[in-house]
């Protein structure tokens, strides 16, 4: 484009060098429209937009930026869901384990009972029969 708009002012009798800097400054300035009309063209809105005195400035909002930080903060709530039902399941895990060692506890010693008693009781069969 810069090319074109050289030799167009050349060949129409201006300057060689004053042609040179205002093809050079339109090209930027096509390169700049173009740009924001791609960026426009995808979607993106503009955030901020102004000509001062350093030039055209125009800010638009990051919205893969936003969309990520959403999702990000989506992830993160699940994964703290997910950790606090973890933490019940273990929580509910470890006191059904205290009770299932405390049921087994007492039936293992019912049993030892159980069988000291009848022993015991054959004990004191013999120590009778034995005085008889």
């Amino acid at each position: 484009m810069a090319i074109a708009a050289f030799g167009y002012l050349v060949v129409a009798g201006h300057d060689p060098v004053t042609s040179l800097i205002t093809a050079l400054v339109a090209d930027a300035a096509v390169i700049v429209l173009s740009g924001i009309a791609e960026r426009r063209w995808r979607g993106d809105k503009v955030k901020q937009g102004g000509v001062g005195p350093d030039g055209v400035n125009v800010t638009f909002e990051d919205s893969i930026a936003e969309a990520l930080e959403q999702v990000n903060d989506r992830v993160d709530r699940h994964v703290a869901d997910l950790n606090k039902a973890l933490r019940d399941v273990e929580h509910s895990f470890d006191e059904r384990l205290v009770e299932v060692e405390r049921a087994l506890s007492e039936r293992i010693r019912t049993v030892e009972q159980s069988r000291v008693i009848p022993s015991a009781e054959r004990e004191r069969r013999l120590d009778d029969e034995a005085q008889e």
